[in-house]
């Protein structure tokens, strides 16, 4: 073979595979980014971030949020319209792994584009500092959040992941269903997701010269550079949140007793007594109490279920209700925050001590510590 012939039939070669994996990756479609072949998927859990930007853009009616890591995925949108009033519409919009710069951002967008009269954000100790991984496919946060490049966003799904794919068919040939991304805004019609038609044309223009125009046309909003400081973040999302005249709910969530005791109490003491002097108020569910100590009450370690959720909800809201009682979460102020926080040293102390006897309630099965 003379080497010209060679050299084209090597590069002739090369493109293919190219092609062949920008095929796969498109109609595989794993985090449903692209949306351009549909078809019902299961058990492997997409890019709700980037989904449920999408969504709202096309769903104007919602005025009120829910925002936070998965934790508050658990605090349902249904349960908040329940409990805190049916003049509004809630859309859960948490994320895995959300930190303090991804909460303001995405309400940056939304006060910019719409009315916001409520939110209720889930605060967590442990995550508003934390930067995200820009190759971690599941997390990537919409270009209209973060102000990325529309076309670079699209293009990080194109890259090769033979045990992303591996792992996607696995859960699509399972018998059994989950959706474990639909909590929060379970029964959403029309779905976070939709299956049909088998090929969609709009998306593909928008994943292609769309995104190019987008990039082309440049953001004209001015956007404030992520940090990884979680207070800085934390004021500007307090700024936003009273510039846009918009009530907020502020919640500390109830950490399971052996992850309470896992903190500097410290370091989380400051960071409580920091976060009530920028927000003047919050509603604080930590601590050593009768559901902390009960792993029952958690679907794992790290995620309360739906049903203490649901409690947080009326106690936030002021609804009635057998279980909604006074012991299990605190509205700290500017006023009691001295006293709260001389209370936390306390439970911390019992908690220690319940933690090294091994008083932790019994351990439900979907999670072990």
């Amino acid at each position: 073979m003379r080497p010209q012939a060679f050299n084209r039939w090597w590069l002739s070669v090369f493109l293919g595979l190219c092609l062949l994996q920008v095929l796969i990756a498109v109609i595989a479609d794993t985090y449903c980014v692209f949306g351009i072949v549909r078809f019902p998927k299961r058990n492997f859990e997409p890019n709700t971030r980037f989904l449920k930007v999408e969504y709202l853009r096309r769903q104007p009616q919602y005025d009120a949020f829910i925002l936070g890591s998965s934790r508050a995925s658990f605090l349902e949108s249904a349960s908040a319209r329940t409990a805190c009033g049916s003049e509004h519409r809630y859309f859960n919009l948490s994320a895995s792994l959300e930190n303090g710069a991804g909460i303001r951002q995405k309400l940056e967008w939304l006060t910019r584009t719409r009315a916001v009269s409520q939110v209720i954000i889930a605060i967590d100790f442990d995550l508003q500092s934390v930067l995200g991984d820009p190759l971690d496919l599941l997390r990537q946060d919409h270009p209209l959040i973060s102000g990325a490049s529309n076309l670079g966003f699209y293009a990080k799904y194109l890259l090769f992941q033979p045990r992303i794919l591996w792992i996607f068919f696995q859960g699509h040939w399972r018998a059994t269903s989950s959706a474990p991304w639909e909590r929060g805004n379970r029964g959403l019609e029309p779905p976070l997701y939709a299956t049909a038609p088998l090929l969609d044309g709009a998306r593909l223009f928008a994943t292609t010269l769309g995104a190019a125009r987008a990039d082309l046309k440049g953001g004209r909003e001015r956007r404030l550079p992520a940090t990884g400081d979680g207070r800085e973040e934390f004021r500007r999302t307090i700024g936003i949140l009273e510039r846009a005249g918009t009530h907020r709910i502020l919640i500390v969530p109830p950490y399971r007793l052996d992850q309470y005791a896992s903190f500097s109490i410290d370091a989380y003491t400051e960071w409580m007594g920091k976060i009530v002097a920028d927000a003047g108020e919050i509603w604080d569910f930590s601590g050593y109490n009768a559901v902390t100590q009960d792993a029952g009450n958690y679907d794992d370690p790290l995620h309360f279920n739906e049903v203490i959720g649901d409690r947080i909800l009326r106690r936030v809201c002021g609804a009635s209700g057998p279980d909604v009682a006074e012991h299990f979460g605190t509205h700290v102020t500017t006023e009691n925050i001295a006293a709260h926080l001389s209370a936390h040293r306390t439970q911390y102390a019992s908690a220690r001590t319940a933690m090294a006897g091994g008083l932790l309630g019994p351990t439900n099965s979907k999670g072990q510590p």
